[in-house]
């Protein structure tokens, strides 16, 4: 029981929920961090993953911090390498230390009371030896878990810093923001069709060939491959089990009597006092025949805390209770002595005892006969696997395993990796499967025609094996199928490069003081739309555009089929503007990222990094450096 206690411990405990927090705190405490891949560069030798100024991360402890991250990730450490998980821990865990160190040289510390009280929060008020036993259960030591809290702290003090500075942004900046803020544009659009500027060329079937051979990738279709399914169900294996008879199921029930026992309960009256000396109070007069409830009412004018007597099992108690009030030596009425507790000190009266009682066969026949039942078809279910297993492994086939096993089996159709999770009429079971782990489609898609992988239990009543019923490999779509899809292709590029050229020379000519009228109008049939008096927070669709360029000149830009070109005639500010609340958050909140990114360049550039990025790829990555 206490062995189950420590686990559960271990396993909800406040104290992990702090570690793991940790990770997480700068991300969300307010500072902006500086990119942090030029970390990644170099080598350090032998276990050392990573140097910050003269504190060195060993391999053994970043694992061993890694771990319970990646279990909540749900990923492998390949898989997290792969993604970046790895280094964006590590470089997580370099700025914290370049923080620590920060707040070391600015003489940081946190009292001592200041830390108790923290303990307290995470802890309750709970006894030293049971904080020892706890923090045991978890691998923690008590250094530890001060030396996280210290580290908390000055973390908070430095994330705080840029804080209290982005909050009172100077007049002149504010001021600055609303007059931009209140910018206010004129002017006119042009619109032109993409194609009247475009000098389009005749599309050879040389071209179309040339681009085809160069380009073969973009036709290549992938690797398509058919699977047989065979599946394992309980109830395949039941027909083939024997009778069970009302002479196994005695047999099994006159072997195991002690699984038919109802456990001893004793029936327990108690009071929770949060002052040990009134406890103490209370039993002595309990001790001298007072009832427990009058004992209560004279020691402390009440009965608050008092429970009206219950049947208990040993295992519904705390084991502390529970080692007490359940002791060999307890009769029908002992009071037991004060017991501290996390939620105060127990006084128990045991009231009555109920002995362990052996379960009647009749009253427990059905039960233990369906048990016994559902195990036997689990078990030959296991058989089963572990049977396909030891064929795989001496390279049996996929057909050969069926026959054996007598699995029951369907085709699926043809399928590319892309395919098997996004087509919604695929095979339901892959699907599950691979979504369930991604490193099984690699597996899939990795075996030769005929292999098959090992069982999976899809659930607790079947098990399925996938092989491998033919592959096709990976071809060209032949020219005549893409021809037509080339033609439009290069015909859209060239459009859009001479296009962009055509505008670029036609802005340039309207700067130059080219007659609007002729180029624009007359020429190019343009489509001319007026705007006048655009701010910065209008919803229209062309107001980013309208913003893009310099009063006074024109400017253009290629937007799907149209060749946008715009002139701002006239900008005005209101000198007198002012910011409502949504526009100074705004503007504390950019602010507050650049005083915050500025002083964690100021504490990075004083601290000495390097990472042993070879290592990292050789421990994580699975891959090997010379």
């Amino acid at each position: 029981m206490a062995m189950d206690a420590l686990h559960h411990a271990a396993k909800h405990s406040k104290i992990m929920k702090f570690f793991l927090g940790g990770f997480i705190f700068l991300a969300v405490g307010g500072l902006v961090f500086t990119d942090v891949r030029g970390y990644f560069s170099g080598g350090l030798n032998n276990t050392t993953v990573a140097t910050v100024g003269e504190t060195k991360i060993d391999l053994r402890e970043f694992d061993a911090n890694l771990q319970p991250f990646l279990a909540q990730t749900g990923m492998s450490a390949s898989e997290a390498y792969a993604s970046g998980l790895v280094q964006a821990f590590l470089s997580q865990s370099i700025q914290q230390l370049i923080l620590d160190q920060a707040g070391q040289k600015l003489d940081l510390q946190m009292g001592n009371n200041a830390i108790a009280q923290k303990l307290r929060g995470i802890l309750g008020d709970m006894p030293r030896e049971q904080i020892e036993m706890t923090l045991r259960a978890q691998g923690l030591s008590e250094q530890a878990v001060i030396s996280q809290i210290r580290s908390e702290f000055t973390r908070q003090i430095l994330a705080s810093m840029p804080a209290s500075l982005g909050t009172s942004t100077p007049n002149a900046v504010r001021s600055a923001f609303a007059k931009l803020n209140s910018e206010k544009r004129s002017g006119t659009i042009y619109t032109i069709p993409a194609k009247t500027l475009a000098d389009t060329k005749t599309i050879t079937d040389e071209d179309i060939e040339r681009y085809y051979t160069t380009h073969t990738a973009e036709f290549t279709l992938p690797e398509k491959r058919e699977f047989f399914v065979g599946e394992m169900t309980s109830d395949n294996v039941k027909s083939t089990l024997p009778s069970l008879t009302n002479s196994d199921i005695r047999a099994e029930y006159d072997a195991n009597p002690d699984d038919f026992m109802t456990p001893e309960k004793r029936t327990i009256e108690q009071i929770v006092l949060k002052n040990p000396d009134d406890a103490q109070a209370v039993y002595e007069q309990a001790m001298n025949g007072t009832p427990l409830k009058e004992a209560l009412q004279s020691v402390t004018g009440d009965t608050k805390g008092y429970t009206t007597p219950a049947a208990y099992e040993e295992s519904g108690l705390l084991d502390v209770l529970a080692e007490k009030a359940f002791g060999p030596n307890i009769t029908e009425n002992d009071v037991i002595p004060p017991v501290r507790t996390p939620l105060g000190t127990v006084i128990m009266k045991i009231t009555t005892i109920t002995p362990a009682k052996l379960r009647l066969f009749e009253d427990v026949q059905k039960d233990l006969g369906q048990h016994m039942r559902d195990t036997a078809v689990y078990d030959a279910l296991y058989e089963k696997m572990t049977t396909t297993e030891d064929m795989i492994d001496n390279g049996a086939d996929f057909k050969a395993v069926v026959e054996a096993i007598g699995l029951r089996t369907t085709t699926t159709k043809a399928i590319t990796r892309e395919t098997l999770l996004t087509d919604e009429d695929g095979d339901k079971v892959l699907q599950q499967l691979a979504e369930r782990s991604p490193s099984f489609v690699d597996e899939l898609f990795s075996l030769p025609e005929g292999g098959s992988v090992y069982p999976i239990e899809v659930d607790d009543n079947r098990f399925v094996v996938i092989g491998i019923k033919t592959i096709h490999p990976e071809t060209v779509e032949p020219l005549d199928n893409v021809k037509d899809d080339i033609r439009a292709g290069i015909e859209a590029e060239q459009q859009t490069e001479s296009a962009t050229v055509a505008l670029q020379e036609l802005v340039a000519s309207l700067n130059n003081g080219s007659n609007v009228d002729d180029a624009l109008k007359s020429t190019y049939k343009a489509q001319v739309t007026p705007f006048k008096n655009v701010g910065r927070n209008d919803t229209r669709k062309d107001k980013d555009l309208i913003f893009e360029g310099a009063s006074g000149r024109y400017f253009g830009t290629l937007q799907d089929e149209s060749a946008k070109i715009i002139y701002v005639s006239d900008v005005a500010f209101d000198a007198d503007a002012t910011l409502n609340e949504t526009e100074l958050t705004t503007l504390q909140d950019n602010y507050l990222n650049i005083v915050s990114g500025l002083l964690m360049n100021h504490y990075q550039s004083n601290t000495k990094i390097n990472v042993n990025d070879a290592l990292l790829n050789r421990t994580y990555g699975g891959q090997t450096t010379e």
